[in-house]
Formats: structure tokens, C-alpha cells, sequence
């Protein structure tokens, strides 16, 4: 899964030209990095990270969303899921390896909660990329369970 990272830009924000009319690069006022030449003095805007699927109109940030639907992961997510989410999440680059084994063989009894816990305080401490690859890890692993949590 490819993510898109762009630059959102206010619709009054000029081409450069000097006549005033709306910037038409990309969709719905949104440029991408590669379209900024060195001349533009606009202020530094935050960095979205877009899901395919996901509609651009969310802009909630993913580790918001991840937050708001943290204790209905915990209390459903199954072991087997959580498994393939560590799969995910190790083949893009999210978790290292060692990360992984740490949240499957952390010292005392661990429970599926407890990595589920694990999981999602990890990505969230990440940032916004990887807190949105984990978002789209379940509504693609699990869409049943995405739609109950209102991921999509």
C-alpha cells in the first residue's frame, strides 16, 4: 500500500504568478512536495499522510483516531489478527524486528490485551505515518471489525 504524502494548502493561496488566482496543482488545493519550487514563501503547513479508501475530507489525525478506539481494539482484536497486524506493520517498516519479539515475549504472563495495549501505544508513539499504516492494516485485515470501530 502506497501513502501519498502532501502538503495541504489553503485554497486563497496564490500560484506565484502574482494574478491571484487559486493553485490548481494536485486535488482539492493539496500539492505535493515535488511541486514546491524554491520561490514559494508560504509557512510551513502540517503533513498529511492519505489512505487509499480513506476520504480526503478525514482529517482527523490517525493517532487520534487510534486513541478514540483504543479500548474496543484491546477488548476485540484476536490473537490471530494481532499476529497479522505484527506482520504488517514488521513489512513496512513500522515495527523493527526486535520491537516485535519485545511485544510478543515481554517478560510475565502476557496477555492478548496486553499486546494488543502494546501494539497501538507503540505506533501512536511513531507518529502520524505509522499510526495511519495501522489504521489501514485493520480496515484491510479486518474490515468487519473496522467498520465497528469506525475506522471506515
Amino acid at each position: 500500500m502506497k501513502l501519498s504524502r502532501v502538503s495541504v494548502s489553503s485554497p486563497e493561496r496564490t500560484d506565484g504568478t502574482g494574478t491571484g488566482s487559486p493553485r490548481t496543482e494536485g486535488q482539492g488545493g493539496v500539492r505535493s512536495e515535488d511541486s514546491v519550487s524554491k520561490g514559494d514563501n508560504f509557512p510551513s503547513s502540517p503533513i498529511l499522510y492519505r489512505i487509499p479508501g480513506v476520504p480526503k475530507e478525514d482529517s482527523v489525525p490517525a493517532e487520534k483516531t487510534l486513541l478514540r478506539v483504543r479500548t474496543q481494539f484491546v477488548a476485540r482484536v484476536s490473537d490471530a489478527l494481532l499476529n497479522q497486524v505484527l506482520d504488517y506493520l514488521l513489512e513496512r517498516g513500522v515495527l523493527s524486528y526486535s520491537e516485535m519479539e519485545g511485544i510478543l515475549t515481554r517478560t510475565g504472563t502476557r496477555t492478548r490485551a496486553d499486546k494488543a495495549r502494546d501494539v497501538v501505544d507503540t505506533v501512536i508513539k511513531k507518529g502520524r505515518e505509522a499510526s495511519s499504516l495501522l489504521v489501514s492494516a485493520l480496515c484491510e485485515l479486518d474490515p468487519v471489525l473496522s467498520r465497528e470501530l469506525g475506522l471506515r
